[in-house]
């Protein structure tokens, strides 16, 4: 087996969507395409292309021996043993799914055979392994351990029965997945009984993953099909199981499988232990046993798995205590708790990796940057950044000599590279600190590990009062050409929808150090505004007591700020002396049009602040406060002939704040000059309180289900533009291949095509997702549009609509239709093959009949009273294929296109 020494792991893979290839494995379906290719295991020189369906978008490959594990030498065992291979996922696997009895387990594809040496230790249960090479271990594992084809119908002619069969990391080897998953149904023992797959995810196999993960689960020449989650859930379903639950952990996909009634029965919850408890006992048990040999390569690989389990739990004297009690470790450590140095310099002169896994432990890397980690986290610096230094290098010595087989260390390159960072600032060295920052790798794969230090660090910098520095971080990555990427998004732009969960109080917290470096650094108050509307976006958004009471310190600090400066400004006033007789007041102002309702108030005017340059418009009420839109005002002007700013100064804006209250007129200047005044709103007749839209949580629910599928998503009506920019693609991609379609070129369109004509450029069955939003009012036959999205997507694909209802008269005069919820549900309902998942009607608005009308007898008069709806929303999923001739539109497909092409085109 290869292990491409010298390779840099970037060399491995290439992404491209290349020529077509081959019908899918896995659905049948003729159109794929060359996704990605990786250098081939077993010859340096040879590629080995992976093809991706467009129907259910798994990945196949037609290249493969299955040879490796016959071929495997003393070395690779050893490494094997070490890396416990895979043991900590598969103890959570079988701790995430125990029936509800357990009295024989079997692994198919057990490898070295650690899932039965931990089923039998900390389950006390008898455990079989089948494995088609066997591989020896002077080791102590437990189990039976038998030497089986993994494809052959040989298991369900076997007599045994099992209540747990795991299969990790082999129905990818299969020629036949759905008769190797089917013989594993047939050896279950009864209806309580589960089968656990687990298999490489095709979704993450994306430029954003680093090439060496890719490569790892590619496994170029041995993997025959990577399956999506929909993919494997469907294999499963052919194998006769009749239920099927799939979940993702990192790039892995693992299956339950089973009756309904066994995956219901699964002993989880409360008042069972944890996987992570039961784990890291059995690896501490494993120095108990009879005649164990710490410097065996299990007994080493099980030290440093219980080190790192604890670590990274948190428990820090836990893990320090093991250290000083494990005797596989302790003669690895010098006196500060650091690898021994002589251990080091071996390391690094090594040149190869057969040599490398022979001489030393696989995982010393790795430990050194948990090491380091501790002596951080026990505040000694020295031995930290000496530890940090140690990890870089050995690290990188191993990526180097084993790109894809040191995967971890691979993985910790770049944390290692942080670290490092931020324990510069902490010794005054900044400058070093930005540096090293901008020398980490910046590509697809680590931007978000890019970003994350730059916000760390901003912090740091921060927390020291360094606000120039502060400054320099968010210049470096407001500069960055991956700036719409999630996490530099959000620190960015303050744009939230496409950071992950992990990352917003990162950011969070760098949007607060923002405010607080222009608060200090004398810039001007529109920054620090700009800083508290984010944090505000971001509550609002995801809402955390944490967070809000930040939010609450930010907002008082804001407050005291504008205090002193309104102060400073009346001392300037009164020490002004003005030419007689003109009196000039601090600000001027007019409100045209005021209006509240129940949720917060509406203003436009116009303000003039003489001699002054106005920089920002406010309206605020309590602790809500909203930046108002300027306009030209060239009426203004007129009375103001010397001014020029006054003909700028229109304004208008809507402010969400408790109903009927005082509001205020919040102007800042240059200079440092900020005047307001005070509106007071006249009573209104209260309104009932409205719930949230329910259409948000419609939205939600796809962006949440379309992440998980993954998949294409059609984008009806994609053009970008000022009054409709693109609020899909960022908030769906990578996961999601988004494809916008719109009837007019422009920017953000991928394809120009008519709605009404979908089959024309998309196959049957070979979209995930099509959705639209202010579109549907623009087609002059919807349900011929209907028909089309039925077309096209794949059984159980995904629809959503949003469309207005209660809506002035916009793009004409391609502005056909109002549709309510009733009217969507016929659209896309069960008569033209789909099941509505959600639908409803939202924002409340009422109507305000004419004069003429006002005096009538119809009922008119009361609309002003009476809610309509701005917008009705569906989701639907697909369910039947509808005939090709079940609607049609009459006139000419030309016709049609022509009219279509009415629709305006922006200037």
């Amino acid at each position: 087996m290869q292990t491409y020494a010298h390779f840099p792991a970037s060399s491995l893979i290439e992404f491209a969507e290349g020529s077509s290839g081959d019908v899918c494995p896995s659905c049948g379906h003729p159109q794929t395409s060359e996704w990605v290719r990786a250098r081939y295991l077993h010859g340096d020189e040879e590629w080995v292309p992976f093809w991706r369906c467009e129907k259910c978008c798994s990945l196949f490959s037609l290249v493969h021996e299955n040879t490796y594990a016959g071929e495997l030498d003393a070395g690779y065992v050893k490494y094997y043993a070490e890396l416990g291979a895979g043991v900590e996922p598969m103890a959570r696997m079988i701790m995430e799914n125990l029936p509800q009895h357990l009295n024989a387990f079997a692994d198919v594809g057990c490898g070295l055979g650690y899932s039965m040496d931990f089923v039998e230790h900390a389950l006390n249960v008898p455990a079989l392994g089948f494995e088609p090479y066997p591989m020896s271990l002077a080791t102590d594992l437990r189990g039976e351990l038998l030497a089986r084809p993994l494809d052959a119908p040989w298991l369900a002619q076997d007599a045994r029965r099992f209540d747990l069969i795991l299969a990790s990391e082999v129905i990818e080897h299969v020629d036949d997945p759905v008769g190797f998953a089917s013989q594993l149904r047939m050896a279950l023992a009864d209806a309580l009984s589960l089968a656990v797959f687990s298999t490489p995810d095709a979704d993450s196999i994306t430029p954003h993953e680093h090439p060496s993960e890719i490569y790892s689960r590619l496994f170029p020449g041995e993997h025959r099909c990577l399956y999506t989650a929909e993919m494997l859930k469907l294999t499963l379903l052919r194998a006769g199981f009749e239920c099927v639950e799939v979940v993702r952990h990192g790039g892995q996909l693992v299956a339950t499988a089973g009756t309904r009634q066994a995956l219901e029965s699964r002993r989880c919850g409360a008042g069972v232990e944890s996987w992570h408890v039961v784990y890291q006992r059995y690896l501490r048990d494993a120095f108990q046993r009879p005649n164990a040999d710490p410097a065996s390569p299990m007994l080493m690989g099980h030290a440093y798995r219980l080190f790192k389990a604890l670590m990274n739990g948190g428990d820090f004297a836990a893990a320090r205590a093991w250290l000083e009690e494990c005797p596989s470790l302790r003669p690895l450590l010098d006196e500060r708790r650091l690898l021994r140095q002589s251990t080091f310099e071996l390391a690094i002169s090594l040149p190869d990796f057969e040599s490398y896994v022979t001489q030393l432990p696989s995982f010393l890397g790795p430990m050194a940057y948990h090491l380091a980690m501790l002596a951080r986290l026990e505040g000694r610096m020295v031995d930290a950044d000496a530890g940090l230094r140690q990890a870089l290098r050995w690290m990188e010595r191993e990526v180097a000599i084993g790109p894809f087989c040191f995967i971890e260390s691979s993985s910790l390159l770049g944390p290692v590279r942080m670290e490092r960072a931020l324990l510069l600032v902490m010794d005054g060295k900044a400058e070093q600190a930005i540096e090293l920052w901008q020398s980490m790798p910046q590509g697809l794969p680590d931007i978000r590990l890019f970003a994350c230090t730059g916000a760390r660090l901003a912090l740091e910098f921060n927390a020291s009062a360094q606000y120039a520095f502060v400054d320099r971080v968010f210049e470096c990555l407001a500069s960055h050409s991956m700036r719409s990427q999630g996490l530099l998004s959000a620190l960015c732009d303050g744009v939230w929808d496409g950071c992950l969960a992990q990352d917003i109080d990162l950011a969070f917290d760098a949007w607060i150090a923002r405010f607080h470096c222009a608060l200090h650094s004398a810039k001007p108050p529109s920054e620090m505004h700009e800083a508290y509307v984010v944090l505000s976006l971001c509550v609002g958004q995801h809402p955390d007591p944490s967070r809000q009471a930040k939010l609450d310190r930010v907002r008082e600090d804001l407050d005291a700020t504008r205090r002193d400066m309104r102060a400073k400004a009346l001392v300037r006033d009164a020490s002004t002396k003005l030419p007689a007789p003109m009196v000039v007041p601090a600000l001027v102002h007019f409100v045209d049009q005021l209006w509240c309702d129940a949720h917060g108030v509406y203003v436009s005017g116009w303000v003039h602040v003489p001699d002054k340059n106005v920089e920002c418009i406010r309206l605020a009420c309590r602790e809500s406060v909203a930046e108002l839109v300027t306009r030209s005002r060239p009426d203004v002007q007129t009375y103001f002939e010397q001014q020029r700013a006054a003909s700028t100064m229109g304004f208008s804006g809507y402010l969400s704040c408790p109903p009927f209250q005082p509001v205020e007129l919040q102007v800042e200047c240059d200079e440092g000059v900020a005047v307001g005044a005070t509106l007071a709103l006249p009573q209104h007749l209260m309104q009932r309180d409205q719930t949230e839209f329910s259409s948000i949580a419609c939205l939600e629910t796809f962006r949440r289900l379309m992440k998980e599928r993954g998949g294409t998503v059609i984008v009806l009506g994609g053009r970008k533009g000022d009054d409709h920019p693109d609020e899909w693609a960022d908030c769906l991609e990578p996961e999601c291949r988004v494809v916008r379609v719109d009837i007019h070129a422009g920017e953000g369109v991928d394809l120009v095509a008519d709605a009404h004509a979908l089959s024309e450029h998309f196959a049957p069955g070979s979209v995930d997702a099509v959705m639209s939003s202010s579109v549907m009012e623009h087609l002059e036959a919807p349900w011929v549009v209907a028909a089309q999205i039925n077309h096209v997507l794949r059984p159980d694909g995904l629809t959503m609509h949003f469309v207005p209802h209660t809506w002035p008269l916009h793009a004409a005069p391609n502005d056909f239709w109002r549709v309510s919820e009733s009217g969507l549900q016929a659209l896309y309902g069960p008569s033209m093959g789909f099941e509505v998942l959600s639908s409803g009607m939202d924002q409340p608005v009422r109507m305000y009949p004419p004069p003429a009308l006002r005096s009538s007898s119809f009922a008119s008069i009361e609309m002003p009273l009476l809610d309509g709806y701005l917008e009705s929303f569906l989701l639907a999923r697909k369910v039947a294929d509808l005939p090709e001739d079940a609607v049609r539109w009459p006139g000419s497909a030309d016709e049609r296109v022509a009219r279509a092409q009415t629709y305006p085109v922006d200037e």
